[in-house]
């Protein structure tokens, strides 16, 4: 578990969320919830590609969806963490120094802090150009 101040210098965001306490995530466990998170959203009716629907928008749903899932109670059941959220970012940067932005997700985890893009499940690494180019930070 980490405090809202150690997981905001792990991202090294310039403000901390609103939760006081974030759980860390078993990165083993990020494949099944994909599967799970893109079941979800096909139950909610996201059944094909729409401009409309972009890249903030699945960040958002990715960190809102795998906190409820905490919250259900179906993220290890039998060790849950006693923390108020999980520790999982929306980052918004440009990508390759382009002028428009795209956000994906970033997870505190036992392997430490990891980037998913939330549209495919793949990790995705951030050139120190890119990590530079982080121009907004929500937890």
């Amino acid at each position: 578990m980490l405090t809202a101040d150690e997981f905001r210098n792990q991202l090294d965001a310039s403000s901390r969320g609103c939760d006081e306490t974030y759980a860390v995530v078993n990165s083993a466990a990020l494949s099944d919830y994909y599967s799970w998170y893109r079941r979800k959203l096909h139950d909610l009716g996201l059944t094909h590609w729409d401009t409309r629907a972009d890249c903030d928008d699945f960040a958002n749903l990715y960190a809102d969806l795998l906190n409820l899932r905490l919250y259900l109670g179906q993220w290890e059941r039998e060790n849950l963490p006693n923390a108020q959220g999980v520790a999982v970012a929306r980052i918004h940067y440009r990508p390759d120094n382009q002028i428009v932005g795209h956000a994906i997700n970033a997870i505190s985890t036992d392997k430490g802090l990891l980037y998913i893009e939330p549209q495919t499940g793949q990790f995705v690494t951030l050139s120190d150009s890119e990590e530079l180019a982080r121009f907004n930070i929500i937890f």
